[in-house]
């Protein structure tokens, strides 16, 4: 595993093997408080309205990542949690 890093969606949940790895939580508050935002910016890429390399230059800022760039990589921290957790079970 090295230096990959794990991560929950609930902190009192029984992840069973993966309880000792996965130590880091992920704010899901951040995520459906932004959610219409993300799926904008969704929209965005799936339409071709920006290219991803103009989006990721705005998400990151002068590298210190934007209000949006903070939500967006939330999101992007469930899609491992959730396809472990399947391969998991």
């Amino acid at each position: 595993m090295g230096s990959a890093r794990f991560w929950r969606t609930d902190r009192t949940a029984n992840y069973g093997p993966s309880n000792g790895p996965a130590r880091n939580q992920i704010n899901t508050d951040l995520i459906t408080t932004h959610w219409d935002d993300l799926l904008r910016v969704a929209g965005s890429l799936a339409a071709g309205a920006v290219q991803a390399s103009e989006l990721l230059r705005v998400l990151q800022g002068s590298g210190r990542p934007t209000p949006l760039g903070r939500y967006w990589r939330e999101y992007q921290l469930t899609r491992p949690a959730l396809s472990a957790s399947t391969t998991i079970i």
